[in-house]
C-alpha cells in the first residue's frame, strides 16, 4: 500500500510534470480522468496545474486501467502462490 501511495504522489507527480506527453498514460492521471477531472487538475507536487496534453478518451482510460489491474494480478499471482504456507 505504501508504495501505491508513494507511486502517486512522488513519481507519478514528478514524471507527469516534467513530461507531458507521458502524463495521459500514467495509472493515477488516468483513474482521474475516468472521474472528468481536468488533465493536471488532481495531480500533486509539480504536475499540478500544468497545462499540456490531451487526456485518454473514457475507453482508453478503462483500458489502460483494466489492463494494469490484470497485469498486476498476473504477478501477484505468480509471485504469492509460490511462496503461500500451507
Amino acid at each position: 500500500m505504501i508504495s501505491v501511495f508513494a507511486w502517486t504522489i512522488v513519481i507519478e507527480s514528478i514524471l507527469g510534470g516534467l513530461f507531458t506527453s507521458i502524463r495521459p498514460y500514467l495509472p493515477y492521471t488516468a483513474a482521474s480522468t475516468l472521474s472528468g477531472t481536468p488533465l493536471g487538475g488532481s495531480a500533486f507536487g509539480p504536475a499540478h496545474g500544468v497545462s499540456g496534453g490531451i487526456p485518454l478518451p473514457f475507453a482508453a482510460a478503462t483500458a489502460l486501467l483494466a489492463g494494469l489491474a490484470v497485469l498486476f494480478c498476473a504477478v501477484a499471482a505468480r509471485t504469492t502462490v509460490a511462496r503461500d504456507v500451507s
